[in-house]
């Protein structure tokens, strides 16, 4: 999680303050807790938060610990944690290592993480995927819900972040400085790791979070779309306060029966009252209308002799995202609306519709990123093409890859 933003010259309105939620407690409060269940029924949800700190993050990993410690587990919702710390980053919270599991109780020091402990793992490596399925499978397992929801919080890195060191082609998320490895997207380990998840828990997730930079991507909603519901993520980079887990935890005590959606909108609005840059809300279940729009728009724009141009421009003065002068992310929505080509608008235009029925909800904070509209996608106006995106099951399912192939990159 990093802070940082793109500006863009091109003209647009400032979306307006979204609504409060319905029903919903106010910023800052805290729901009181409720009574245990008994063994033969059912939670609601179990929300499940890989917090991976065995990094730079660790200090900000005790601090979203403590988040959800103000509001706690009741007995329709479970808070579980994984937490992994690092060596040598932060000596709060008594500077113990490892690995520990919790399921998150009630309490106010904003210091002191006082849940019990529910299992001590030891040194674990959280860029295995096999690390978040072994997690999935602890919690389902022990605390079974009618709803499962898996957010995976540490760094983010898109489906790959070119350039960037030490390997960008292996690049996804939750990278582990102990042992050097991340959980890759375009390599395959998110979509295996995902439905090895699915499989424990016996359906799709009914919400799939990422609290790190940059996953806020086509390719990644792509990816991880047959295995969830709705889809959480931040197109931009992330402050180190990250998803404010006190009022979003808050909301889902409040209203335990809300479903994927609608959590997924709470976290957003939650995000966006936070101060922070933007976070999108995605319908799993729309993403193949918007493969096949993206499909159309791709074939008609390969058999076009004017394509090359328009899309150039389209994408170059897109708003984009990334690190570096000339951004390889660019808002899938701008970049289709700046389409100039009058034989491809119209099949931009659906492109356009597909993924405004895709996106639940889209909060953004700030001018530079008024033009997002709640998914990117690899557009690199310059620079060498990433072999690994090639090889990605995305460019094996659609076209889009023979558009970047055909028109992008040096």
């Amino acid at each position: 999680m990093v802070m940082a933003s793109f500006d863009d010259d091109d003209d647009g309105d400032t979306s307006p303050p979204p609504p409060p939620l319905s029903g919903a407690s106010p910023a800052g409060s805290v729901a009181a807790p409720e009574e245990t269940k008994t063994d033969d029924e059912l939670a609601e949800w179990t929300f499940l938060v890989f917090i991976n700190g065995d990094n730079d993050l660790e200090s900000a990993a005790l601090i979203d610990v403590n988040e959800l410690e103000k509001v706690g587990s009741t007995d329709e919702v479970n808070l579980l944690v994984q937490l992994d710390r690092s060596s040598g980053q932060s000596t709060d919270d008594g500077d113990w290592t490892g690995a520990r599991r919790y399921r998150i109780e009630r309490n106010q020091d904003p210091w002191l993480i006082t849940s019990p402990v529910a299992e001590d793992l030891g040194a674990v490596d959280s860029g295995d995927p096999q690390t978040v399925v072994d997690f999935v499978a602890w919690g389902v397992e022990n605390y079974p819900a009618e709803r499962v929801a898996l957010v995976i919080w540490n760094h983010g890195w898109g489906w790959s972040l070119t350039g960037a060191p030490p390997d960008p082609k292996v690049k996804g998320i939750s990278s582990d400085y102990d042992t050097g490895n991340d959980i890759s997207v375009a390599e395959g380990e998110m979509e295996s790791m995902l439905a090895d998840g699915m499989a424990i828990v016996g359906k799709p997730f009914d919400l799939i979070g990422m609290d790190a930079c940059l996953m806020g991507n086509w390719e990644i909603a792509h990816a991880v779309a047959p295995y969830g519901e709705t889809y959480v993520a931040s197109q931009d980079y992330v402050s180190l306060d990250g998803w404010p887990y006190d009022t979003l935890a808050d909301d889902l005590v409040a209203d335990p029966t809300m479903d994927g959606a609608a959590l997924g909108e709470a976290i957003a609005l939650r995000f966006w009252e936070s101060g922070d840059t933007a976070k999108s809300v995605i319908d799993l279940g729309a993403m193949d209308a918007l493969q096949s729009e993206l499909d159309a728009f791709a074939e008609v724009a390969l058999a076009s002799e004017d394509a090359e141009d328009a899309l150039y421009r389209a994408a170059d003065g897109a708003l984009g995202f990334e690190w570096g002068g000339s951004p390889n992310d660019r808002d899938l929505g701008h970049l289709m609306a700046r389409i100039d080509d009058t034989t491809l608008q119209p099949y931009a235009e659906a492109v356009g519709a597909a993924l405004d029925e895709a996106v639940i909800a889209n909060h953004t904070n700030g001018d530079q990123l008024r033009n997002a509209t709640g998914l990117s996608i690899y557009a690199p106006v310059r620079g060498e093409l990433s072999d690994s995106y090639l090889e990605a099951t995305w460019s094996e399912d659609t076209l889009w890859d023979e558009v970047v192939v055909a028109y992008f990159g040096d």
